[in-house]
């Protein structure tokens, strides 16, 4: 007799508790599901789609070395496209990159030009070290769905490891365009920007979606725009009485953020000092010794 939890106790038709599984675990209850869909692998091994969705839901519920576990009782090669991916990744996130490769090239010989199996091919490539190999399956993947926000930020990350900020910028933008939600691309583009050295805008960016960032990365975030408007103020500015708002901008930006360390308790700490240091230099650009 088929084993269930207590609620499917009596004798039921292996269909009705896999449709009842898959249901439970596409709402996320991977702990009722996967108990279901165990028993049914071991109860009916000949019904292959019971183990192929074990591992996929395994995979759904990020248990990844038992999913992998499963790779003996599985005729590799005859595996749907989905349950390759679905190992495939299980692969990378474990550190077995070489099988993540050899698992994502076998679901493209089955079905080539599939997004999941290129980005996921993409990215391992990508963990190996290999950017050239990944934007050469990316650019003309993109090129050809260029829609496709999944890729595009796959495509992103990878000219970041390449260390081009700039097209990696661009590519965020554009899923952007098309996700204006999309919470990764938004925090991304903030973190380039910042980095390129238009730490205002980045903060003013921040600002629109705080949820997105630690508050490390918004203090870091303010200490960079301030050190921006302390450079500008050193510049000629044409208007006399407009000659010191960037550095009071600054003083009080900075002034602002050390209240704020003091209140969650990290002052003294290596982001207090920094604020402190460029506040000083900030009053003395100001002709303030006694501050």
């Amino acid at each position: 007799m088929l084993w269930l939890p207590c609620a499917y106790a009596a004798p039921a038709n292996p269909d009705v508790l896999y449709h009842k599984a898959i249901q439970l675990a596409r709402e996320g209850r991977h702990d009722q599901a996967l108990p279901i869909l165990r028993q049914l692998t071991k109860n009916y091994p000949a019904r292959h789609e019971f183990l192929y969705d074990y591992i996929t839901v395994l995979g759904w519920a990020e248990r990844y070395t038992d999913e992998l576990a499963q790779v003996p009782r599985l005729r590799v090669v005859d595996a749907p496209v989905y349950v390759l991916e679905s190992l495939g990744h299980a692969a990378r996130v474990t550190g077995d990159l070489d099988q993540s490769v050899a698992y994502y090239r076998l679901a493209l010989k089955r079905q080539a030009d599939r997004a999941p199996s290129v980005i996921g091919l993409a990215e391992t490539l990508s963990n190996q070290g290999k950017t050239q190999d990944a934007l050469a399956l990316l650019q003309p993947f993109v090129h050809r769905h260029p829609d496709n926000s999944d890729a595009l930020g796959a495509l992103a990350n990878t000219y970041q490891g390449d260390n081009r900020p700039l097209d990696a910028l661009d590519a965020y933008e554009r899923v952007l365009d098309s996700h204006p939600d999309d919470r990764e691309a938004w925090r991304q583009r903030v973190l380039i920007i910042d980095r390129l050295g238009a730490a205002p805008r980045a903060l003013s960016l921040a600002r629109r979606r705080p949820e997105l960032f630690t508050a490390t990365e918004m203090d870091t975030l303010t200490m960079d725009a301030a050190a921006t408007y302390i450079r500008w103020g050193g510049l000629y500015h044409p208007l006399p009485a407009q000659r010191f708002d960037d550095t009071d901008r600054a003083i009080a930006m900075l002034q602002d953020l050390l209240t704020r360390l003091a209140q969650r308790g990290e002052d003294p700490s290596a982001a207090a000092n920094r604020a402190r240091f460029d506040l000083i230099a900030a009053l003395h650009d100001r002709n303030r010794p006694q501050q």
